[in-house]
């Protein structure tokens, strides 16, 4: 099945992975007659795996105590449950709405056709240093097809990000004689999933997208040696035309007595109280308290005035 039936621009989900418990039904949330089949081995530290046939949505069980069930709905999955006119929409707001579900990845992507100058213009722009990034490192990467095709990806952030920004030439990974460009956001932080999710039900999916690439990436025009008078490129404005940026990162709040009481309660506890069955004295109690008073920064003396 295509990716794309009649190649019109467009925003999509194009995966849903989320962990919940090993009661839980997908039919409960999506009407479909789904029928799995057993594999041989699982994956992602569960023992057990099973394809739906239809779908391929993949089912992952038998995980270590608290693991839950998980569950992969890939791009192509996507697709097919669009083709069946289930609406990943509703889905993934159904999904935050139950507090025993966690979202461990969400995509969305938005694609150009049509557009021939497009890929040079984000290549150039990333050879030339023509654009700010919120992401820690990027990369750009040439790959070849057996028939001898060439395409480019170029990554903010890294796989083991929170937030990925992958930009690429799906045509040439699909192998199709289409000008085809993707961008995609990657994201693997549940609250920030979460927080997404509620700005698509809020303000849309194309509204939330566009917030989430202002926020994380700007190609400029040139760079000025101050670099928030750099003016953004006209083409990138054309594509977002959009002023609104969604933030996912949140300061923590400051711990609080009990926090820290806990805290030490199921983390200290043991080897704490083994020290003080081993000397049966007040001695490390004391020094402990000496030792950590110095060590005490404001932080510290905030939670207790």
């Amino acid at each position: 099945m295509s990716n794309s039936n009649d190649y019109t621009n467009r925003i999509i989900i194009d995966w849903i992975a989320f962990t919940t418990t090993d009661d839980f039904e997908l039919n409960d949330l999506i009407d479909f007659e789904f029928e799995y089949q057993d594999m041989e081995r699982g994956m992602l530290g569960y023992k057990s795996m099973a394809i739906e046939q239809t779908t391929k949505i993949k089912n992952l069980r038998d995980g270590n105590v608290g693991m839950g069930q998980h569950f992969i709905i890939s791009g192509q999955s996507c697709r097919i449950l669009e083709h069946f006119k289930i609406n990943l929409l509703d889905f993934i707001i159904e999904l935050i709405a139950d507090s025993t579900i966690s979202i461990t990845r969400l995509d969305v992507a938005m694609d150009i056709f049509k557009d021939k100058k497009l890929l040079k213009l984000i290549i150039d722009s990333y050879n030339l240093n023509n654009y700010i990034s919120k992401t820690k490192s990027s990369n750009i990467l040439i790959s070849k097809s057996e028939n001898g095709r060439t395409g480019t990806t170029i990554n903010f952030g890294s796989r083991q990000s929170a937030v990925l920004i992958r930009i690429y030439d799906k045509g040439a990974e699909q192998d199709l004689e289409v000008d085809w460009i993707r961008f995609e956001i990657e994201c693997k932080d549940k609250k920030y999933n979460r927080k997404i999710i509620n700005n698509i039900r809020d303000d849309g999916i194309a509204e939330t997208f566009k917030g989430l690439m202002n926020n994380y990436i700007r190609f400029l025009e040139y760079r000025d040696t101050n670099i928030s008078r750099s003016p953004s490129a006209t083409w990138w404005s054309k594509i977002i035309n959009s002023i609104n940026k969604i933030k996912l990162y949140e300061s923590p709040s400051a711990r609080s007595i009990s926090e820290v009481k806990e805290w030490l309660l199921s983390q200290v506890s043991a080897n704490f109280a083994t020290v003080l069955q081993a000397e049966q004295s007040r001695q490390f109690i004391d020094e402990m308290i000496s030792t950590g008073t110095e060590k005490m920064k404001n932080k510290h003396w905030n939670m207790v005035y």
